[in-house]
């Protein structure tokens, strides 16, 4: 027998394996470690005693952009500070669901950890996404697992997952987004419209997966 025909016949073996026995675990595995580094990140990094009460922060923009949505969810309009019309924000997704935050019934010190929660709904959503992206074959379930891995270890999740920035739900929308290219959907162009509503820097990604969709390049991004 050929050694190296054998060696491709064993890794094939170890793929297969992981396809069918360590991709569901090592899923479960990872969403368990993205919880918990988020959930450390936001309790040491994310949080300040306050004449005894516990406040949850957020990074400054962040806190810009939630003052919007404070106004706004008060009936005070889109302003930062009330008859004084001035846009100062470039994330009006993030405005808007920041809204939506400051009309539960909370109190104002815990909504920024609302949106800390919020943002790792977001991060869950992309691990899955990450991991799903490749396709439902052997390698590609392998390469899933690699890619939810070096996910899960980014150092960005000590910064981004206390922070209240939208990084992660643009991360979302993007990949939801790209396999428009390959398959157009209603509801794909849909999700690619959210783009630029969620932060003014997805304009050049719009624009770009516009491009590749009208040119009709039909290709297949997974392995």
């Amino acid at each position: 027998m050929n050694p190296h025909s054998a060696r491709r016949f064993g890794d094939s073996d170890i793929i297969r394996f992981f396809a069918r026995n360590g991709f569901g675990l090592a899923l479960v595995i990872l969403t368990a470690a993205l919880i918990v580094y988020h959930v450390f990140t936001i309790w040491r990094f994310g949080t300040a005693l306050v004449g005894g009460q516990r406040y949850f922060l957020l990074n400054d923009d962040a806190m810009i952009s939630m003052r919007y949505a404070c106004n706004l969810s008060e009936g005070n309009g889109l302003v930062y500070s009330t008859g004084v019309q001035v846009e100062g924000f470039s994330n009006p997704a993030q405005v808007l669901l920041a809204t939506c935050l400051h009309l539960l019934p909370i109190t104002h010190r815990m909504v920024s950890l609302a949106m800390q929660l919020l943002d790792l709904c977001f991060s869950l959503g992309v691990l899955g996404l990450v991991m799903f992206f490749w396709g439902g074959g052997a390698r590609q379930r392998l390469a899933g697992g690699i890619a939810g891995l070096l996910y899960v270890g980014l150092s960005y999740h000590l910064f981004g997952a206390h922070t209240g920035l939208e990084a992660y739900l643009m991360s979302l929308t993007l990949l939801a987004a790209i396999p428009i290219i390959d398959k157009p959907k209603p509801w794909r162009a849909g999700i690619l419209g959210i783009l630029p509503l969620v932060h003014i820097s997805g304009i050049d990604l719009y624009v770009v997966i516009c491009a590749l969709v009208l040119c009709g390049t039909g290709t297949d991004l997974r392995l």
